[in-house]
C-alpha cells in the first residue's frame, strides 16, 4: 500500500544482554553436568569425584545464577524506567523496592500509564508490559489488533494484505480500521509493534487506549517510540470522532 520506509516509526527492542548471559551459563552448567553422564563409563572415577564433590556446585549454580541474573536485570529495568518517567515528565509509584515502579502522568495532552503485570501459567510466570493512553472524550467506537496466530486461520481480516498477514483485527466498524490506516506512520507503526514478542494486543475500548505486549524491557528507546505511537493514535481517533465509523 505504502513505500517502504528506511526509518522505523518504532525500533526493533533491543535484546537483554543480561538474559543473554545469564542463558549462556545456565547452559554451560547443564552442558557440562550432562557432559559428565555422558562420559560415565569412559572415566567413572571422574565422573564419581565430580557428583560426590561438586554436585551441590551445580545445584547452587542451577538456582543461583537465575536468582542473581534476575534480580540484577529488575534492578536495571527499574532504574532505565525511573529515568525514562523523568525524562517524559511523568510520576512513579512502587508498591515496594523489588517492584517495578509504575509510571503515570499527562504525555501530549492525554493522561497516560506504562506498568508490568505477571500472570502465572503452571510454575512459570509469565510478564507483560501495559502501556495506556486515556482519550479526552470517550467514544463507542471498538477494536482489538493482535498477533495473528493460528487460531485465527483467515478470520479477522480487514483487506490489507500485508496488515492482516501480520495482525488479526476485530473492530465495531471495518471502516474505522480502513480509516486509521490510511495515515502512513499509523500503519508502519502498528505492523512494527512487539515484532519480537510472542504476544500484542492494541486495543481500544470506550476512553481507554491499550496496548499489551508479552515479556519485559530494559530498551527506554522503544518504549517511548510506542507511547508516541499510541498517542499518535489517540489524536488521529478523537479528530476522527464524528465520522460514520464511530456510530
Amino acid at each position: 500500500m505504502f513505500p517502504s520506509d528506511e526509518d522505523r516509526i518504532v525500533p526493533k527492542k533491543r535484546i537483554s544482554v543480561v538474559n543473554i548471559l545469564s542463558q549462556v551459563f545456565i547452559g554451560l552448567f547443564l552442558l557440562t553436568f550432562f557432559g559428565l553422564l555422558f562420559f560415565e563409563d569412559f572415566a567413572p572415577e571422574i565422573t564419581e569425584f565430580a557428583f560426590n564433590y561438586l554436585i551441590w556446585i551445580y545445584i547452587v549454580g542451577l538456582v543461583g545464577i537465575p536468582l542473581i541474573f534476575g534480580l540484577f536485570t529488575r534492578w536495571i529495568q527499574a532504574r532505565k524506567w525511573q529515568t525514562l518517567a523523568e525524562e517524559l515528565g511523568l510520576q512513579t509509584t512502587q508498591s515496594n523496592r523489588w517492584t517495578l515502579p509504575t509510571l503515570q502522568g499527562t504525555y501530549r495532552g492525554h493522561r497516560v500509564s506504562i506498568s508490568q503485570s505477571t500472570q502465572r501459567r503452571g510454575r512459570s510466570r509469565v510478564y507483560f508490559t501495559n502501556y495506556e493512553v486515556i482519550l479526552n472524550n470517550p467514544i463507542k467506537a471498538t477494536f482489538l489488533i493482535e498477533k495473528r496466530s493460528l487460531t485465527h486461520f483467515n478470520r479477522n481480516q480487514i483487506g490489507d494484505e500485508a496488515f492482516d498477514k501480520k495482525l488479526s483485527t476485530q473492530a465495531s466498524s471495518e471502516e474505522l480500521i480502513r480509516q486509521l490506516l490510511r495515515t502512513r506512520r499509523i500503519r508502519s507503526g502498528i505492523m512494527q509493534l512487539g515484532e519480537r514478542a510472542r504476544s500484542r494486543k492494541l486495543a481500544l475500548n470506550g476512553k481507554t487506549l491499550s496496548y499489551v505486549e508479552g515479556g519485559q524491557t530494559t530498551d527506554t528507546e522503544y518504549m517511548r517510540a510506542v507511547l508516541n505511537l499510541l498517542s499518535e493514535l489517540a489524536q488521529a481517533i478523537e479528530r476522527m470522532e464524528q465520522l460514520d465509523a464511530f456510530r
